[in-house]
């Protein structure tokens, strides 16, 4: 079943379509896809920008693989498909198609400039160089198995794990033919790394650091982002992202799988300890050096580190306080509801899409680490455990998109994305 049908509300007697303003709707959506953006709010930007350009009778429909747009009335209809490929978030792009899209509605740039600038802002490169995005890479596996509670060795080995598997995926993506199994490679390398220098960091937890090193390569914001398309009835886009996310869990978990039983062959049997603990301070700086990472992996612009600061911190110490009153998996809808709530004040009074405050701010609260956590306890026939794992990732994920709900009735947005 699609999701809500998206309507503008233009009599049957509208003028003929304009093709440049229809190109430039079809390379919004194109463009706001291939930042990531999800169904709901895509199609509401081309239901809303389609509408500033009295194009009659729009209708769209996005999956996490194509576009369906058609104007006019029914049964004079013209409709175009874009073939598409799942997106990734990329903030420095969305800020520059929010702002075009800004400028197009207000009449301050026509439809043909709108979609010639659309176009080179779909060819501008990666902001930062790959070895700089690998070294992202580490820093985040290393903040992220902070968060997990390791200890120093376990955040060295996450930290070279999760610079190995991102400097291998990287490398992998760029070849046509090995980029559908990047996922796989990344989790084979950072489970044979784990597992190979665990003798030499005694004692120290493989798991923990596997889990934290390929965090970056776990589904948690795209499970969190099918789970709010599920909740707006964007019901074929969310259960396709939902799928997608799946797959990306098992390619990694088998990609463990063979690089720990490699490892094994070398080293002998695992050993897994309880990690060092570090004192509590420790986290502070893990909060301040996260948003340096998450500035790189999602391509941003170095002036919003600020923006991604406060989110991180909003984020971290709102879901803490939601745990302390509500337990761990309804508590995060705190988190989620006061980075909602930054994020759309934001938008509101900076003109700036949500998007660079939801975004940083939702990676310190998804549940990416509990879903392998569940595949690895299935993988290892403890089903019991690995089912009880993934009820709590559904969960998670089900209070971060209620969180969100509410933050956007507290304080709505008119923003276009």
């Amino acid at each position: 079943m699609p999701g809500p049908e998206r309507t503008s509300n233009y009599a049957d007697s509208s003028p003929p379509l304009d093709p440049e303003s229809v190109g430039f709707v079809l390379e919004l959506g194109r463009a706001l896809h291939s930042c990531g953006t999800p169904a709901h709010r895509l199609e509401e930007a081309m239901l809303r920008i389609s509408d500033r350009l009295n194009l009659p009778s729009g209708q769209f429909f996005s999956t996490p693989t194509s576009i369906t747009a058609s104007f006019g009335p029914i049964g004079h209809q013209q409709t175009g498909l874009l073939r598409v490929e799942p997106g990734e978030t990329n903030l420095d792009k969305l800020v520059r198609v929010d702002r075009l899209a800004d400028d197009v509605a207000s009449g301050t740039t026509n439809a043909s400039d709108g979609l010639a600038r659309i176009r080179e802002i779909l060819a501008i490169p990666a902001r930062f160089p790959w070895w700089v995005r690998a070294g992202s890479f580490g820093v985040s596996s290393s903040v992220a198995c902070r968060f997990f509670g390791g200890g120093w060795r376990e955040i060295v080995v996450a930290g070279i794990v999760g610079l190995s598997a991102g400097a291998l995926a990287i490398t992998t993506s760029r070849l046509p033919s090995m980029a559908r199994l990047s996922e796989f490679f990344a989790g084979l390398a950072g489970g044979f790394l784990a597992a190979a220098l665990s003798p030499a960091m005694q004692p120290f937890s493989p798991v923990l650091a596997t889990l934290a090193g390929l965090i970056v390569f776990m589904p948690g914001l795209t499970i969190t982002l099918a789970m709010t398309e599920l909740a707006t009835r964007n019901l074929v886009s969310g259960t396709a992202r939902l799928m997608g996310a799946l797959m990306t869990l098992v390619l990694v978990g088998m990609g463990v799988a063979v690089g720990r039983a490699v490892a094994e062959r070398l080293v002998g049997q695992l050993h897994d300890s309880d990690p060092s603990a570090l004192p509590d301070w420790t986290q502070i700086i893990a909060l301040g050096v996260a948003p340096i990472s998450y500035t790189v992996l999602f391509n941003s612009r170095t002036a919003h580190f600020i923006t991604a600061l406060v989110a991180v911190f909003v984020g971290f110490f709102g879901a803490r306080a939601g745990a302390y009153i509500l337990g761990p998996e309804l508590g995060v809808s705190v988190g989620a509801f006061l980075v909602g709530l930054t994020a759309n004040l934001y938008a509101r009074f900076r003109s700036r899409p949500a998007a660079l405050v939801t975004v940083p701010g939702m990676m310190v609260l998804v549940p990416g680490g509990l879903g392998f956590k569940s595949l690895e306890a299935l993988l290892g026939r403890d089903v019991l455990s690995g089912v009880e794992i993934a009820v709590s990732v559904v969960l998670i994920a089900a209070s971060l998109v209620g969180g969100l709900f509410l933050a956007n009735v507290a304080a709505p947005t008119k923003h276009f994305v």
